[in-house]
C-alpha cells in the first residue's frame, strides 16, 4: 500500500551539479552583481566542500557524455533535464569534464562561468589552452578536462527521452532569458519542441516520469515544464488533435513567461510575501499577456493562458475592465498550474501527495471550472504517471502507467 508521494534522495555530487546548473541559469537571466546569483554560486561551493567531506584536497569531477552529466559512473539525472545550455556549451569547447577544488571560491565559480558563457573566449577554453587562460582570470580550483573516463551509455528510448526533456526546459529558459530582455521569443522552435515531445507523452516512464527529478530551486522553469506536460496528457485523453495539441502544450509552457518581467528579490525570496509583494507577483499575468501581445504569428490562446491562468469563477487575478469568459485552455492550465504548485516540493511547503491535492482543488467549486477539473482526475488518476511512492516495505515505486 503507498503511504505518500516522495522523490528520491539525490546525492551529494548529484546536488553540487544542480547548484552548478542552476547558477548558470540564474546567471545568464539575472545581474551577475545581484545578490539571487551570488548566493547561487556561495550555494554550489558550500556544496562541494560537502559534497567531498570538508577534505581541503579533494575534488570532484563532473563529466559531460552523451548530452547528459555524471559523475563516474552516476548518471546526474536531475541536473542533466536542465543542462542543456551547460552541456552544450561544453560541448563547442569540447570540455568532456569539469573537475571542482575543494577551494573553489563563489568568485573563482562566476569567473568561469562567465568565460564558459563567452563565446569569443570559445577557442581559448579548448582544454589543450584552457590553462593560461584561467590562470590569467585567477582561477585556481576549477579545470576543465579533455577525454574523461568512458561513462556508461543511456539505452536509445531513454536517450531520446531526456534530449526531449531538456528541449523542453532549454527552449524555456532562453524565452525566460529574450523576454527578460525585451526580445522576441522563438514562437515556432517552442511549438516545434512541443511537437516533437507529443511522441513521447505516452512513453511508459516518460517525460512526466521524468519531470518528478527537477530540483525544487529551479521551479520557475521546471513548474512550467511540468505544466505543459499535465496539459497535454489531459488534452491528449480528450481527443486534442495534433495540430490543437501543439497550441495547448505551446500556451502552458509560456503560462508564466510574465515572471520574467519579476524583480528577482520577489520572485525568488524565501518565506512568505509582504502585501506589497504580493501586488508586486500579482503582475506577472498581465505583464505574462503583454510579452506574448508583443510575439508576431502567435496563437491567442498562448496570450490568454497567460492573462487568464490566475482568474476563476470566483473570481482570481488580474481583474479584466469588462468580464469575459476564459478560453477552454487557460482553463485547463490553471487546473494544471495549481494541481502542479500543489504537488511539487517549494522551498516554504512539502509536496501534497495527488490524492490531498484533488481535496483542496475541489474544497471550492468556484476555484476552478468543475469540468476540466473532474475531467483533468478522471485522465490522470489518483496516482498519475511519473509519480514516486513510498510503500510499506520501506521501497519506492515509479508510476508508469495507469
Amino acid at each position: 500500500m503507498p503511504d505518500r508521494t516522495r522523490i528520491p534522495a539525490e546525492s551529494p555530487v548529484a546536488m553540487v551539479a544542480h547548484r552548478l546548473v542552476v547558477t548558470l541559469i540564474n546567471l545568464e537571466m539575472h545581474d551577475p552583481r545581484g545578490q539571487l546569483v551570488q548566493d547561487s554560486a556561495r550555494r554550489t561551493t558550500e556544496q562541494i566542500v560537502t559534497a567531498i567531506d570538508r577534505d581541503p584536497t579533494a575534488s570532484i569531477t563532473i563529466a559531460v557524455r552523451d548530452g547528459c552529466l555524471y559523475h563516474g559512473d552516476e548518471l546526474l539525472l536531475g541536473s542533466t533535464l536542465q543542462a542543456a545550455r551547460l552541456i552544450a556549451l561544453c560541448s563547442e569547447r569540447s570540455i568532456d569534464g569539469l573537475r571542482f577544488g575543494a577551494q573553489t571560491t563563489p568568485h573563482e565559480l562566476l569567473a568561469f562561468l562567465l568565460l564558459l558563457c563567452d563565446e569569443g573566449k570559445r577557442d581559448a577554453l579548448h582544454p589543450a589552452r584552457a590553462a593560461t587562460l584561467l590562470q590569467a582570470a585567477g582561477i585556481e580550483h576549477i579545470t576543465v578536462l579533455a577525454e574523461s573516463a568512458d561513462a556508461p551509455r543511456l539505452d536509445s528510448q531513454t536517450s531520446d527521452t531526456v534530449s526531449k526533456y531538456q528541449a523542453l526546459s532549454g527552449c524555456l529558459q532562453e524565452s525566460h532569458v529574450a523576454a527578460s530582455r525585451g526580445h522576441d521569443l522563438e514562437i515556432e522552435k517552442a511549438c516545434g519542441i512541443i511537437e516533437s515531445a507529443l511522441s513521447k507523452v505516452n512513453a511508459p516512464a516518460g517525460l512526466l516520469a521524468l519531470a518528478s527529478h527537477h530540483f525544487i530551486d529551479s521551479f520557475t522553469v521546471g513548474h512550467s515544464v511540468r505544466v505543459a506536460l499535465l496539459a497535454l496528457q489531459v488534452a491528449a485523453a480528450g481527443g486534442a488533435s495534433r495540430e490543437n495539441l501543439i497550441r495547448i502544450g505551446t500556451a502552458a509552457l509560456l503560462h508564466d513567461i510574465g515572471k520574467s518581467r519579476i524583480p528577482q528579490e520577489v520572485l525568488f525570496k524565501q518565506g512568505r510575501l509582504t502585501d506589497e509583494e504580493r501586488e508586486i507577483m500579482a503582475r506577472h499575468p498581465r505583464l505574462g499577456g503583454e510579452v506574448l501581445l508583443e510575439q508576431p504569428n502567435l496563437d491567442p490562446g498562448a496570450i490568454g493562458a497567460a492573462f487568464c491562468h490566475h482568474m476563476s469563477p470566483a473570481g482570481g487575478y488580474p481583474q479584466p475592465t469588462l468580464a469575459f469568459e476564459p478560453s477552454p485552455v487557460s482553463k485547463l492550465v490553471r487546473v494544471c498550474d495549481v494541481f502542479e504548485a500543489l504537488t511539487a516540493v517549494r522551498p516554504y511547503k512539502k509536496a501534497l501527495t495527488p490524492l490531498e491535492a484533488y481535496a483542496v482543488m475541489f474544497r471550492d467549486e468556484r476555484d476552478f471550472d468543475q469540468a476540466w477539473l473532474r475531467f483533468f482526475v478522471q485522465a490522470m488518476g489518483i496516482y498519475p504517471q511519473g509519480t514516486f511512492l513510498s510503500l510499506d516495505t520501506g521501497e519506492v515505486a515509479l508510476v508508469v502507467g495507469p
